[in-house]
């Protein structure tokens, strides 16, 4: 009796097709290109995650819970790229740390992650940066009393907003796996993950969740840092011009402050020590501030950011000054950049190191003068040495001034 060729060539093609399928699973699992499963990383072949960023949304969300942090590091791209969890100066108490701030992340979604994060997990400290542009905003007419998150959003997590949990969370973390096994586009990720092992310039995001910001490092290598300051200079400027407000309607109120209540009444609940701090940010965006007619603004933001701090027993430490890392203009030379920015919004590790010596660094720890814990009865005070040192900058710089006045002016004409 003869067998039926075309039965042969289909029990051949379907065996063929499972078999690169194992392969190509078996090949993404091992190079791991998203950080998705949390593999080993071996030296030359998958140290560096290229593309891991691209999917951090899915991805971190995962692996903080395989690590079980003590120490939770939220916020947007400036503390990811700038707070290093590998630091020697984090206190032994506060290990593991994990840098769970992600490019893009306003408070809600941060809100969201924390939710998250508590839920099984061992959180005793949570570190959150600040923005004054998560803050101002259009004024959106909400009715404090009736503002309410959706009943079901960002489903990749294992808690819905209002905290009941998500009975479908194992089902989508299966699927969020079996795409980054089975996807052709995480096949192509994976052999540029390889490929990529070489280049000392390629980003990566390391296990513990920090950016170290290498993707800046070949426009600096080739243009000078002078342009990332100028085309981010741009961006602020056009986002200062616009009209915004602080509170909603004449209300002491808005959705990114009721947010950050929540996330501070989330943590007492799960008895989680929060220290805030306002991002770093360079002169020249302070300058931009004070261009615009919003600094305050700025000061009344900070007024608030005590109040809410004091209220649920919380710090918050302002990073917003004109001091050794702030001051100095970007150099246009190839390859030389400052050593506290990589541009005017975004810090590196050597300023962030500095930022943990003086919220938490031990006694080896070098201690430099950045910072300031706010504190109700001394907020004015430092505002007011805010107002001088702003001042002492336009008089002692007033090239780099003018430069930001016009082009400021591009955009109020």
């Amino acid at each position: 009796m003869c067998k039926d060729p075309q039965s042969s060539y289909i029990r051949w093609l379907i065996g063929f097709t499972f078999l690169i399928l194992a392969v190509c699973a078996s090949w993404n699992w091992f190079v791991d290109p998203y950080d998705m499963f949390g593999n080993t990383r071996i030296k030359d072949i998958n140290q560096t995650k290229p593309v891991a960023e691209s999917r951090e949304r899915i991805s971190k969300p995962y692996r903080i819970l395989d690590v079980q942090p003590r120490t939770l590091i939220l916020g947007n791209s400036r503390p990811e790229l700038g707070l290093d969890p590998s630091y020697h100066c984090w206190p032994e108490a506060m290990k593991p740390v994990y840098n769970m701030a992600m490019l893009g992340t306003g408070l809600y979604e941060n809100y969201r992650n924390l939710q998250h994060a508590v839920h099984q997990g061992r959180i005793e400290h949570l570190f959150l940066g600040l923005d004054f542009l998560f803050f101002v905003q259009q004024d959106d007419l909400i009715d404090p009393i009736q503002w309410n998150p959706p009943k079901r959003d960002l489903e990749h997590l294992q808690i819905f907003a209002h905290g009941n949990v998500n009975q479908y969370f194992e089902w989508h973390r299966l699927l969020n796996g079996f795409k980054a096994l089975f996807s052709l586009q995480a096949t192509i990720d994976s052999i540029r993950t390889v490929l990529s092992q070489g280049d000392p310039n390629a980003p990566t995001i390391n296990p513990d969740g920090h950016n170290p910001g290498r993707q800046f490092l070949s426009g600096i290598a080739i243009e000078g840092q002078k342009v990332f300051f100028t085309q981010k200079n741009l961006e602020v400027a056009e986002l200062l011009s616009q009209q915004r407000v602080l509170f909603q309607d004449g209300l002491r109120w808005s959705k990114p402050l009721e947010t950050l209540r929540r996330i501070l009444v989330l943590a007492i609940s799960n008895d989680i020590q929060v220290t805030l701090f306002i991002n770093p940010r360079h002169a020249d965006f302070l300058n931009l501030i004070a261009l615009s007619g919003k600094w305050s603004m700025k000061e009344e933001w900070k007024r608030v950011l005590t109040e809410i701090a004091e209220e649920h027993q919380a710090e918050v430490w302002d990073f917003h000054d004109f001091d050794e890392f702030s001051i100095p203009p970007a150099p246009s030379e190839a390859g030389k950049a400052l050593v506290g920015f990589w541009e005017p919004g975004h810090y590196r590790s050597e300023l962030g190191n500095a930022m943990i010596n003086r919220m938490v660094g031990g006694e080896d720890c070098e201690i430099l003068k950045v910072g300031t814990l706010l504190q109700p009865d001394e907020i004015e005070v430092h505002l007011e040495k805010l107002r001088q040192r702003q001042h002492k900058y336009v008089k002692v710089h007033n090239t780099e001034f003018i430069s930001l006045k016009d082009l400021y002016a591009r955009f109020v004409q």
